[in-house]
């Protein structure tokens, strides 16, 4: 079984390696259409914005640019949609999406997708695989990031939730809607309780991956959903966020399928064959270098080999005349016999 999970896999390398040209601008079209979709069916506000040729155009421009315009794509479709529900909605969204990107871009540039995967995820219901995966791929500043996509999640949850109250006028004047959406995002329990697991984890996990440890990846996932699902518990007992938002249940599952998710992506990615460990050791004029070498775990797929025999056509001639006097060496032998 593990020798044919390892054939999928070089092949799937193989493949990946022979048509990345094309793989990644695919990825893109569909990682952009998938947000888009996102956003058109928690928000879709502005129906302009939501209609399908307009989100298969736009994912289509995504997938010939840099992985950052989905990023900006996104951005401009959520807030274009908060604005056709609010106004007072959107200048809160906007200022704290200014203020979230500012930050983002001065700490961790470079892991802009996090901010549309995590939301994503959540929408897909698999928001604890996020840390997990984050942890394994990126590095231990990609928690902003993350918290950040915690964060964008909610802000738009947020929205969808007051949307009959931020459209009627009778419910106060604007300022008043401004300090309720201030208010609906930024002492929201459950998104602190999500922000500070989904940091934790991605520390955990970018560390314990670090170690010189065998298994360390398998370790890492083991120990980031423990600790996950250990915060999550913890903040949802202490905060007193309400069961509504985190069930035990619904929590239990979702950190035991994350973490399983995540080692079949840790066997693509990172699996490694601990028995052919190397250690070197060399030195330069200023240092002594010890280096532990773990070989990725590979096999190379069976090839097939073919032989051809090719025949001259002087051989087939020399051949036949060979034959064509043999033949004559037995009919004089057979009149000799006659003879005698």
């Amino acid at each position: 079984m593990m020798m044919k999970l390892l054939l999928v896999k070089e092949k799937c390398k193989e493949f990946y390696t022979k048509y990345d040209i094309y793989i990644n601008p695919v990825l893109k079209f569909a990682l952009a259409l998938t947000a888009l979709w996102m956003l058109n069916d928690m928000l879709g506000y502005m129906p302009r914005l939501g209609s399908l040729p307009v989100m298969l155009v736009v994912a289509l421009l995504c997938s010939l640019l840099p992985a950052g315009a989905v990023v900006l794509f996104s951005a401009i479709f959520m807030l274009g949609h908060i604005y056709g529900l609010s106004l007072e909605a959107f200048v809160v969204c906007f200022a704290l999406f200014g203020i979230m990107l500012f930050t983002y871009y001065i700490f961790k540039p470079g892991d802009g997708l996090v901010l549309v995967l995590v939301p994503l995820l959540f929408w897909l219901k698999l928001p604890y695989l996020a840390p997990l995966v984050v942890g394994l791929c990126g590095t231990a500043l990609s928690a902003a990031p993350a918290g950040f996509g915690v964060l964008i999640y909610y802000m738009i949850l947020a929205v969808k939730q007051n949307a009959t109250v931020l459209t009627e006028s009778e419910t106060g004047s604007m300022l008043t809607r401004f300090q309720m959406m201030v208010d609906q995002i930024i002492t929201n329990r459950a998104m602190m309780v999500m922000i500070l697991a989904f940091a934790v984890t991605v520390v955990l996990v970018y560390v314990i991956r670090r170690l010189s440890v065998p298994y360390c990846f398998k370790i890492a996932i083991g120990v980031g959903a423990v600790a996950e699902l250990a915060v999550i518990l913890a903040g949802r007992t202490m905060l007193e966020v309400s069961r509504t938002n985190f069930t035990i249940p619904e929590i239990v599952i979702g950190v035991a399928v994350s973490a399983l998710l995540s080692l079949v992506l840790e066997f693509f990615l990172f699996s490694v064959d601990y028995s052919r460990t190397e250690y070197v050791q060399f030195e330069d004029e200023d240092y002594y270098y010890y280096v532990k070498a773990v070989p990725k775990l590979t096999v190379t797929p069976p090839q097939r080999e073919v032989k051809r025999f090719a025949v001259n056509q002087k051989g087939r001639e020399r051949g036949l005349s060979e034959t064509v006097d043999l033949a004559g060496d037995v009919k004089d032998l057979m009149e000799k016999d006659r003879i005698y």
